[in-house]
């Protein structure tokens, strides 16, 4: 009877310690299986920020590639082809993976941005990188878009002899009546102007978003084939 008992307590004593053996290997577990999961989300997120990304940067493509088609007047050639070949670029490197990588495209790429005072990125070989193509096409756009948005003076107006007398008289009106409601009528003008220039040219908008200023043509129409939009 006492060696039956000294058996037993001795099974109880081995299960017992199995049992805290056991507890401690999955005390040691969780960290790993925490550690892994983390790892995991974080390279979900990481996947869904990179497609993200690319996404904008076609986008961003896509408008330079319409900033440089509608730059294709005198004075700005040299903007307008900087700008398509970096619009094309982004567009592209969405469907050819390592496409800024290329000697080629490299080589393109220094010119733009040499001419515009931005230097190769560090590396061997030093590369052009999206950062700088985005200060590149920045770099390009701002001075246009302050020359476009900066309004020459009233005055100034009544004074050049090369301006017309109805822009003179609607320079006049402008002073006196509400900003807001002068701004609004402004664009309805323009959007007309588009419309008569439009079917000047052969080009009729259809819809009622040329009123709004913003005309589509129709697809035999001339400014459709230059791929420009007045």
């Amino acid at each position: 009877m006492p060696y039956l008992m000294a058996v037993m307590c001795l099974t109880i004593a081995f299960l017992l310690f199995l049992c805290h053996r056991f507890w401690q290997a999955s005390q040691a577990a969780h960290p790993v299986a925490d550690m892994y999961w983390s790892t995991e989300k974080h390279l979900q997120e990481a996947r869904r920020l990179v497609i993200a990304r690319d996404e904008i940067l076609a986008q961003l493509g896509e408008l330079l590639d319409h900033c440089g088609v509608a730059l294709e007047v005198p004075g700005y050639t040299q903007y307008a082809h900087d700008l398509k070949v970096l619009g094309g670029i982004l567009r592209r490197r969405i469907r050819e993976e390592g496409l800024e990588e290329r000697a080629d495209v490299q080589q393109a790429l220094s010119q733009i941005a040499g001419r515009y005072g931005f230097e190769p990125n560090g590396g061997n070989p030093p590369v052009i990188g999206i950062h700088t193509m985005v200060r590149v096409a920045e770099e390009i756009i701002e001075p246009i878009l302050r020359q476009r948005t900066s309004a020459p003076p009233i005055s100034t107006l009544q004074e050049d002899p090369a301006v017309s007398f109805w822009l003179k008289d609607a320079a006049k009106s402008l002073l006196i009546r509400d900003a807001v409601d002068a701004l609004a009528d402004a664009e309805i003008l323009a959007a007309m102007a588009r419309a008569r220039l439009g079917e000047a040219l052969g080009a009729v908008p259809t819809g009622a978003n040329h009123y709004l200023g913003h005309p589509e043509w129709t697809s035999d129409s001339p400014l459709v084939t230059k791929g420009a939009r007045v």
